[in-house]
């Protein structure tokens, strides 16, 4: 694990029992996104963003972070309601886990085929409205 920089971060944790509790989270988190179990490399990728944290988020990549998540908000208020859920529900941008069509459709009483038709409309709507030439410049 020293070799994804992990060390430092260790000392600075406060002992092992916080070390196992965020392998846990990494493991949980990948899991969920995945959809199977991540593998050593992939799970010690995600434990380096979490170990990490808002150490590593420079002035400039908080202000960068916040202007995209501005222009994605502008973004979004091109779409109706029920789209916009479904979009922020699907791809995570509230924050929480990003979650299948069904289990959208479950929440809203609506099928899951009905969720990715919305979906789909939705990203539609997004590809031809001149926000989206902003978000080209910021690399994913």
């Amino acid at each position: 694990m020293v070799g994804y920089g992990f060390k430092n971060s260790l000392t600075s944790m406060g002992g092992k029992c916080e070390l196992v509790a965020k392998v846990a989270q990494a493991n949980n988190i990948l899991s969920t996104r995945l959809r199977r179990m991540p593998t050593y490399d992939e799970t010690a990728k995600v434990l380096n963003e979490i170990i990490a944290g808002l150490q590593e988020m420079t002035p400039e990549k908080m202000v960068k972070r916040q202007i995209m998540k501005e222009e994605v908000r502008d973004l979004l208020k091109t779409l109706r309601k029920r789209e916009v859920e479904i979009i922020t529900m699907h791809y995570g941008l509230n924050g929480d886990t990003p979650r299948s069509f069904k289990e959208i459709g479950g929440m809203m009483q609506l099928s899951r085929e009905r969720i990715r038709h919305i979906n789909g409309i939705a990203l539609s709507k997004l590809q031809q409205t001149s926000f989206i030439d902003d978000l080209k410049f910021y690399p994913v």
